[in-house]
């Protein structure tokens, strides 16, 4: 049994508009935690705006700093956790050492906590393997395009493809008015927005 819970929610965009938006990843998360019997150990609802590509998210980081020992932290998907192996592993490893755990909100099997034994630790690696791949490609074609663009700039582009990518993850464009959390962290870093790369970041 864990002492202490904290829901974590992130997307890359404001203007991302996919189930995955910030308030429906803390309904998720509110779920799973009523599922665990640990409603009343929820001790903040995090909630940010910040890719996980190729920046490490700062209400993340600050989080993983300051968790206290013997927790769990729930994440909609790993992709929300992190998109980048060379941050997001020695993460999972600072979080075990404290005996915090991290957990998904499961497709409908048992959830697996990354830090409590070998299978849960293996998925968690994969998924953000996975997910900073997706990103990569994602990068490489849209920047394929642009240079296309150059060559080709009427017949080759679209509209969606004018602006620059950076980032990726999934957004939030519904309102949270609904259900405030009793405890929210809100970020004020606000990356430069791309369309194209919203989904991977």
């Amino acid at each position: 049994m864990v002492d202490n819970v904290y829901l974590y929610a992130r997307v890359s965009s404001e203007r991302q508009r996919h189930n995955n938006s910030l308030r429906r990843q803390i309904l998720y998360g509110r779920q799973l935690a009523e599922t665990l019997e640990a409603t009343e150990l929820i001790r903040e609802e995090i909630r940010e705006v910040s890719s996980a590509y190729k920046v490490q998210p700062p209400l993340l980081a600050d989080l993983i700093t300051r968790a206290l020992p013997n927790s769990l932290i729930i994440i909609y998907r790993y992709d929300r956790f992190s998109r980048n192996p060379d941050y997001g592993f020695p993460w999972l490893d600072q979080l075990t050492q404290n005996n915090i755990g991290v957990v998904e909100v499961p497709y409908g099997e048992e959830p697996l906590l990354s830090s409590v034994h070998a299978d849960g630790r293996a998925y968690a690696e994969e998924q953000i393997r996975h997910a900073h791949y997706e990103s990569y490609r994602k990068e490489v074609e849209i920047n394929r395009i642009r240079e296309s663009k150059l060559l080709w700039p009427d017949e080759i582009i679209d509209s969606d493809y004018e602006n620059d990518p950076e980032q990726s993850g999934a957004d939030d464009s519904d309102s949270d008015s609904d259900s405030d959390p009793p405890t929210s962290s809100e970020s004020e870093y606000q990356p430069e927005e791309d369309e194209d790369m919203d989904d991977v970041r």
